[in-house]
C-alpha cells in the first residue's frame, strides 16, 4: 500500500472539503504519522474507519469545543447510526467526528491535538453487534466495546477512559518519533535535541522499525517533555501523562508470561504492530486489547481479581482525569493492585505448566524493576510520605 497516495485519496472525499490545502496537509501528515506503528491489517482497518465512518473534520482555529462544560483542545465524537448494516437489524455502524486544534508548539504543527485525535481512531470500532457484544444475565445491561478500552454500559455510562487517554498519549508519542525518523524535515536544535535524547539521530532517515525505546515500560519521556512548558502549548499533555508511569505499570502486568518484552519489539520491528500476536496468542494483552478488544483486559482481570473488579478500578482511574493534583493515596494503591495481579498471573502460568520456575522468577524480576521505577518515581521525592 502506498501510504501517502492511499492518504491523498480518503482526504479528496468530498465530506472532506470544508478543508481548505493547508489544512489537509496537516490531517494527511497526522493520518500518516499514526499509520506508521501499525501492522498492516490495522492500518487498512484505520483507513477502512475514516473513509465510510469518519462523517467529517473539523479545525477548531481559535474556537474551543464544549461538552458537559469540559473545554476540548480536540475531540473524537462516537455516534451510532439508526440504519442497520445487517438483514437482522442487530449491527449497528459507528460513526464518528474528529475535531481538532491548531496548537503551536517547539516542535511544529503536528501538535497533540490532531496526533492525539486521530489516534484515536486507530482503535475505534466500525460497529456494534448485538449478537458478539456482552450482556450481563443479572442486570440484562448491553456492555459495548467503543475501541480503545472504554466499555459502555447500556450504550450511557462508560469507563475506560482514563487508560485509553494515556494510553493515546503514549502512542502519540511514538507515532511522532516514527514520523521524525521516516520523513525529510527542517531540522532545528529542539527537534534534534528531542531526538537524540530519545535514541534517534535525524540525519539518518531510517524507517520506524527502532521507536521502541529500551524499557518500555519504565521509561517515561512523554511524562517528562509534557512538563516542558504549559500543557496547551506543549507537545504531551500533562494532564494525562502525569499517570503515564501508572499506566506503563499497568502495561507490564498485562505482559503474557509466555513472552518477554523484547518479543513483543521483535514483532513489532517485523510488522506485527503493537498489538502482534503469535500463533494468535496476543504477545501483550493491554496492547492487544487497545487495539482489538476492550472486553480483553477485563475478562483476564476479573479472572484473576474478582467480578467487577475492573470496572471499579477503571471507574476510580476515570475520576482522577481532570483534577490538576495526582491523588496519590490512589497511585500507591493501584501500583500494589497490579502487583498482585501480575503475581497472581504468573502463579496461574506456573501451575499450568506455561512457563518454567526460571521463566517465573524471570518475568517478576523484570516486573518488579519496572514497579520500583514507578514508585520511586512517585514517591521518591516524599510527595505524600
Amino acid at each position: 500500500m502506498d501510504l501517502k497516495r492511499e492518504i491523498e485519496r480518503l482526504l479528496s472525499l468530498e465530506k472532506f472539503n470544508n478543508l481548505n490545502k493547508e489544512q489537509k496537509s496537516m490531517v494527511a501528515e497526522a493520518i500518516y504519522a499514526n499509520s506508521l506503528i501499525l501492522s498492516e491489517r490495522q492500518r487498512e482497518k484505520y483507513f477502512r474507519i475514516i473513509e465510510e465512518r469518519l462523517n467529517s473534520i473539523e479545525c477548531l482555529d481559535d474556537d474551543n469545543y464544549y461538552e458537559n462544560g469540559i473545554c476540548y483542545g480536540g475531540i473524537v465524537k462516537t455516534d451510532v447510526a439508526r440504519e442497520t448494516i445487517d438483514e437482522d437489524g442487530l449491527v449497528f455502524p459507528f460513526i464518528y467526528d474528529l475535531k481538532y486544534k491548531i496548537i503551536q508548539s517547539p516542535f511544529g504543527r503536528l501538535t497533540k491535538s490532531i496526533l492525539h485525535e486521530f489516534g484515536h481512531l486507530t482503535c475505534k470500532k466500525e460497529n456494534v453487534n448485538l449478537n458478539a457484544e456482552k450482556v450481563r444475565s443479572r442486570d440484562d445491561v448491553l456492555h459495548i466495546d467503543k475501541g480503545g478500552l472504554v466499555i459502555t454500559e447500556g450504550f450511557v455510562s462508560e469507563y475506560g477512559q482514563a487508560l485509553t487517554e494515556t494510553m493515546d498519549e503514549f502512542t502519540t508519542f511514538l507515532s511522532y518519533k516514527a514520523y521524525l525518523k521516516d520523513i525529510d524535515i527542517n531540522i532545528n536544535d529542539r527537534l534534534r535535541k528531542f531526538a537524540a535524547n530519545h535514541g534517534l539521530e535525524l540525519e539518518n532517515h531510517s524507517k520506524s522499525d527502532g521507536i521502541l525505546y529500551d524499557n518500555l515500560y519504565s521509561s517515561y519521556p512523554e511524562e517528562e517533555l509534557s512538563y516542558d512548558n504549559d500543557y496547551m502549548t506543549s507537545m504531551f499533555n500533562l494532564i494525562y501523562n502525569r499517570y503515564s508511569p501508572l499506566t506503563k505499570l499497568i502495561m507490564h502486568s498485562f505482559q503474557n508470561p509466555m513472552f518477554n518484552e523484547n518479543d513483543l519489539k521483535e514483532s513489532y520491528k517485523n510488522g506485527g504492530g503493537l498489538e502482534a500476536s503469535v500463533d494468535g496468542t496476543p504477545i501483550n494483552d493491554f496492547f492487544y486489547a487497545y487495539y482489538e478488544s476492550s472486553f480483553h483486559t477485563e475478562d483476564i482481570f476479573n479472572k484473576m481479581m474478582g467480578n467487577d473488579a475492573w470496572k471499579v478500578f477503571c471507574k476510580e482511574f476515570d475520576s482522577k482525569m481532570h483534577f490538576t493534583d495526582i491523588d496519590y493515596d490512589f497511585i500507591e494503591g493501584s501500583i500494589d493492585y497490579f502487583r498482585q495481579f501480575y503475581e497472581k498471573r504468573i502463579e496461574n502460568y506456573l501451575n499450568r505448566g506455561l512457563i518454567t520456575e526460571i521463566e517465573a522468577k524471570e518475568r517478576l524480576s523484570e516486573y518488579n524493576d519496572t514497579y520500583e521505577l514507578c514508585n520511586n518515581h512517585y514517591f521518591a521525592n516524599s510527595k505524600k510520605k
